[in-house]
């Protein structure tokens, strides 16, 4: 499926920064003394801050690295010597992990800090506020060059400090995306949701990282769980028709075919606002589940924005079969209005089927479909003749791919000898259209031998924008 819609990646990453004056002490490597009510009177813990003032007041890295070794380890001491209760142990604790960048042993230590002393709250918090932001300035920095190890292990480690900031995780979802670690980014993106409001200064960031979660979960196959979230996500944004159709893929492929079939509606009824491969896809659910007309009126809508599609127009061409040709029980008798719907119906289909075969014109199923439109319109010499034309195929064209790739389109299938003897085929000229039927590229299948019902592959990858579109002729 191509996904016309996706993350951003440019939003202003608002972080809250800590007071000029500490980030001017911190840079200048003062030590700021704990602005809380702490035990200090241990002399472990009257040494371990002694350790933390010098680590912190030190320019030299492997002093600084020896100090921090030193605090940690009288500070064990301390804990072995039952100071378990003891708050100071822990923030202490907490400054010397910060020193020596040990962003977990940081957090937990902190927090043990905190709940051992509520009056510590905001100092924590302030020392939180200083070591996240860098972090996450550094995450980003490293996302913005494609550097994803990196961008992951800063934001990882931001995401540790600040747990109620919106942002980190955020771009931590989008990292692991860019990385190709769909899964992975899914619980990222709803915590994001979590810890911002639709109507909040985080609004952005909450609707992008609410749809990405449905479309994560689209991408990676969990349907039902992808169904959840696009039905949450549309009480947010209701006539967003990504969202809508998205909801209508998770469904029928989830089996809920009824739930699908009703989201299909709402898609056809936006059809100015969908996208042709959208359309056509609700007209193949209906066909499915036998809703003709509905699956007549979604093809259509389909051919209006993307008319020279060949699988739209084969597969209206079906449907305008299944009208005109129902499965009547053997004694039924169709009324008069029943009998008139029929022939328009027949009449569709040879319209259609006769664009088709000039779209795809060596092609069996497409010259058996307007062989049984003739049929059905009682034209038997003209059913005849696409007959007798069908049975003396020399070869047979099927294209069995043609798909967006990055920068252009790609068209495969195969060319087949329908002869018991060795046949000449000529040169298959492919043309690649726009949307105005234009067109706008052109390859070639050289022409050559094929042995007895042999068969030979092409496949063709213009790069360019704008095709919509294929069809081929026979010959130079």
């Amino acid at each position: 499926m191509r996904m016309s819609r996706w993350v951003l990646a440019t939003l202003g990453a608002a972080v809250l920064v800590v007071a000029p004056a500490e980030m001017q002490a911190r840079q200048m490597n003062f030590y700021i003394p704990p602005n809380c009510e702490l035990d200090t009177q241990h002399y472990l813990v009257r040494n371990a801050e002694l350790y933390v003032k010098a680590a912190t007041e030190t320019s030299d890295p492997e002093e600084r690295a020896g100090r921090v070794a030193d605090a940690i380890r009288v500070l064990q001491d301390a804990l072995d010597q039952g100071e378990m209760e003891n708050a100071a142990v822990w923030y202490f604790l907490a400054r010397a992990y910060a020193l020596g960048e040990d962003h977990p042993g940081t957090d937990s230590s902190f927090s043990k800090a905190e709940a051992l002393e509520p009056s510590c709250a905001d100092d924590v918090d302030t020392h939180r506020r200083f070591i996240w932001p860098v972090l996450f300035d550094e995450g980003i920095a490293a996302y913005e060059i494609d550097d994803l190890v990196t961008a992951e292990a800063k934001l990882s480690q931001a995401n540790v400090y600040r747990h109620n900031e919106p942002n980190i995780p955020f771009y931590l979802g989008m990292s692991r995306v860019r990385s190709g670690q769909n899964a992975a980014a899914i619980d990222p993106f709803k915590v994001t949701v979590q810890k911002s409001e639709p109507d909040g200064p985080h609004s952005e960031i909450h609707q992008i990282a609410f749809f990405n979660v449905a479309r994560l979960y689209h991408m990676t196959q969990q349907w039902d769980s992808a169904a959840v979230w696009y039905n949450s996500y549309r009480t947010l944004m209701p006539d967003d028709v990504e969202a809508i159709t998205g909801l209508a893929i998770a469904l029928e492929s989830g089996g809920r075919l009824e739930q699908a079939m009703a989201a299909y509606d709402t898609v056809v009824a936006r059809a100015e606002l969908v996208r042709d491969v959208d359309l056509f896809r609700a007209g193949v659910v209906f066909f499915q589940a036998r809703r003709f007309d509905a699956a007549v009126g979604a093809f259509q809508a389909g051919l209006q924005k993307n008319p020279h599609y060949r699988d739209g127009i084969y597969n209206l061409t079906q449907t305008y079969l299944a009208l005109a040709n129902p499965d009547d029980p053997e004694d039924y008798e169709p009324s008069p209005e029943e009998l008139a719907e029929r022939t328009d119906a027949a009449t569709a289909m040879l319209e259609n089927a006769k664009q088709l075969n000039e779209i795809d014109p060596a092609n069996e199923n497409a010259k058996r479909l307007m062989a049984a439109a003739y049929q059905l319109i009682g034209e038997i010499d003209s059913t005849q003749a696409l007959m007798d034309e069908i049975e003396s195929m020399p070869f047979e064209v099927n294209v069995t791919a043609f798909q967006a790739i990055p920068g252009g389109f790609a068209i495969q299938g195969t060319v087949q000898n329908k002869q018991a003897e060795s046949v000449e085929i000529p040169a298959i000229v492919v043309e690649f259209l726009d949307v105005s039927g234009a067109v706008v590229a052109t390859e070639v299948f050289e022409p050559g031998t094929l042995s007895a019902s042999g068969s030979t592959r092409f496949d063709f990858r213009p790069t360019l924008e704008g095709i919509a579109a294929w069809r081929y002729r026979i010959g130079s």
